[in-house]
């Protein structure tokens, strides 16, 4: 096995147990190995997959990738779109322009990126390995003890590490052991779904009335009725990746890709022609149901040997770009929180911290997510053409003072993409230790 590439920075090294081997999940492992600590990831599953297709990383989540040594792997997977085009839903006119690259880079200190998972997940998963992680497939948690810090594994096997950080996704087994309900805190509907489909670059280019949209990289994001329809690139330039956000008003799970396509051209067969022509070019197509876990008020155990992070604690609508990247700022909290520990004793007021800070930023992204939504979806009339009138100087180059829509808006970029976990929980640290400092002294 692989030895970390990089030296301690914790004083007090943990036996760390991460449930969970998706993308949160490996950014935390990766995180805590690099620090120093032993990781060993249980995976429920027998081999490790990701299912869905392109993920949008913003800055933040980029920028503690790239702090960690993931640098060249992640550049080669990737694309970095240039701008933003917002574009009206019945005839593809321009509504608003958003620059991200290299824009973004410069101010929040690393690009806007897209992705395919898979092609993500097995990067993180390379990663990990390199740092000394020991990645256990067929191993699902069946039971924890949350004060003993003990994990019962399906095979009998009872794990007794130092901490355990379970990030075992929007169903989440872990959340209700520590909430000590099935109900509370489960994932509920948010009323909308989303479209995937595949577009195959090559398709795209051999017809000159589809090789615009693969002529760069850029995002397109149509905005129409109660529904929106995203288009990038993936996969090294070959794929298109394409997410049409629809209501959320039928059972697909049993639909036929030929039912599942009528059902789409139901919401979207009289939108754009340009984008129409692009969609009837697809591979194949299929439809998730968006889900959000309810803010939670507890993440962490009374004992402090447990925490639970990533769409387990906070998973959400994906209309900031900013689910993953939540789960990658979760890890780096953890991160730097753990370099204060001093003795195995300080793990409950590090982490009662973590979970002070983390759920009012998840409670936060969460809310304005859900909000974007909305202006997104926004039908015909006055609401939607005072929202486009809002955003419309930018297609001419004129920057934005605020705008409806929080990916145009500098504010809600600065707050968002901007925000730095680590300075963040330092600083809240060096209060907390002061404020005790002074109480002592009374």
């Amino acid at each position: 096995m692989s030895q970390p590439i990089y030296e301690s920075t914790s004083a007090v090294k943990l036996n760390i147990a991460i449930v969970g081997a998706g993308i949160g999940g490996l950014s935390a492992a990766i995180a805590l190995a690099r620090d120093g600590h032993h990781v060993t990831v249980y995976e429920s599953t027998p081999e490790l997959s990701e299912i869905g297709a392109g993920v949008q990383m913003s800055p933040n989540g980029v920028r503690y990738w790239l702090n960690w040594g993931i640098n060249e792997d992640l550049w080669q997977n990737s694309s970095l779109p240039s701008e933003l085009n917002m574009r009206r839903w019945s005839d593809g006119e321009f509504i608003a322009r958003t620059e991200l690259n290299p824009d973004f880079e410069k101010r929040f200190g690393a690009p806007y990126l897209v992705i395919h998972r898979a092609e993500l997940h097995s990067v993180l998963y390379q990663h990990a390995l390199k740092q000394g992680v020991d990645v256990r497939t067929s191993s699902r948690a069946v039971d924890y003890d949350m004060d003993a810090s003990t994990i019962t594994l399906a095979t009998g096997e009872i794990v007794r590490p130092d901490l355990i950080v379970a990030v075992d996704g929007i169903n989440s087994f872990a959340r209700t052991k520590l909430l000590g309900s099935t109900e509370k805190g489960g994932p509920r509907k948010t009323g909308v779904a989303a479209y995937r489909l595949i577009v195959e670059v090559s398709d795209l280019l051999a017809d000159p009335e589809t090789a615009w949209i693969v002529s760069n990289q850029n995002l397109n994001l149509w905005l129409g009725n109660d529904c929106s329809a995203m288009a990038y690139i993936i996969s090294n330039g070959t794929r298109l990746n394409l997410v049409l956000s629809h209501p959320d008003a039928s059972d697909t799970s049993n639909m036929s890709q030929e039912e599942l396509t009528q059902e789409m051209l139901s919401y979207f067969h009289d939108w754009d022609p340009m984008l129409m022509k692009i969609v009837q070019k697809k591979k194949s197509i299929h439809n998730w149901p968006l889900f959000e876990v309810e803010p939670l008020d507890k993440w962490v155990s009374d004992s402090g040997k447990f925490i639970l992070i990533g769409d387990a604690a906070h998973a959400m609508v994906p209309y900031l770009s900013m689910g993953v990247t939540m789960a990658v700022e979760d890890a780096a909290t953890i991160s730097k929180a753990l370099t204060y520990v001093t003795e195995k004793s300080d793990l409950r007021l590090v982490l009662q911290l973590v979970e002070k800070l983390r759920i009012r930023r998840a409670k936060q992204v969460q809310q304005a997510s859900l909000a974007n939504g909305r202006v997104l979806h926004l039908c015909d009339g006055p609401e939607q053409e005072a929202r486009d009138n809002a955003m419309r100087p930018s297609v001419e180059g004129i920057p934005l003072e605020k705008s409806p829509y929080g990916m145009t808006d500098p504010e809600t970029q600065a707050w968002c993409y901007g925000h730095d976990v680590q300075r963040e929980f330092k600083e809240a640290w060096e209060r907390l230790v002061s404020d005790r400092h002074v109480d002592a002294s009374l």
